[in-house]
């Protein structure tokens, strides 16, 4: 199960239209990489979307996980670099591909990453995914305590078309719409 769970893979987003409704949320659409991440006795391992660990690229993330979180957990989120208060592509992309633990605190210390976290797959070895995201969001926001490296991400309720437009004005990607009653579907 732990701290690479191969069977634990990340929820994708399908292409919409930007729209308002009851029973919804909405969270930005950050231009990063998408991460799990695996908290287990204070060891942090981080795997992308197509499952390949990444946990040596962003040391940065690996050692403010385990203060923001003190209990086994996997993690949903998005490394991001911000940069003028807008996600910087070009430069998380330099960070992808970094195979030397050197470059990799160098650029921890000039271009830090973030991990903008924003759902919970599993919290002391047991699964969450069934669990409604509104009840994933509330446990989330009771362990997670924030730092410079490691944030959760922001939302709205019911709002859609208003923070698609705000998102589109600030610079991000765009939104991502999540019914609350759902539960976490790989």
């Amino acid at each position: 199960m732990y701290p690479h769970d191969n069977s634990v893979r990340p929820m994708l987003a399908v292409a919409g239209k930007p729209f308002s409704a009851e029973g919804w949320l909405f969270e930005p659409k950050f231009d990063g990489i998408r991460c799990l991440a695996s908290l287990r006795k204070r060891k942090v391992t981080l795997w992308n979307r197509r499952l390949s660990i990444i946990t040596e690229a962003f040391p940065e993330i690996v050692d403010a996980l385990p203060d923001a979180v003190d209990t086994d957990c996997i993690l949903d989120g998005e490394i991001i670099i911000m940069s003028d208060g807008k996600p910087d592509v070009s430069a998380i992309q330099k960070r992808m591909f970094i195979s030397s633990s050197l470059a990799a605190q160098l650029f921890a210390r000039t271009t830090p990453a973030q991990y903008v976290v924003f759902d919970i797959i599993k919290l002391g070895g047991e699964s969450l995914a069934a669990y409604p995201l509104r009840e994933r969001k509330k446990i989330l926001a009771r362990i997670l305590r924030q730092n410079d490296t490691i944030a959760l991400t922001v939302f709205v309720e019911q709002s859609g078309e208003l923070y698609f437009e705000a998102a589109q004005r600030n610079g991000f990607e765009g939104v991502v719409a999540k019914q609350l009653d759902s539960p976490y579907l790989p």
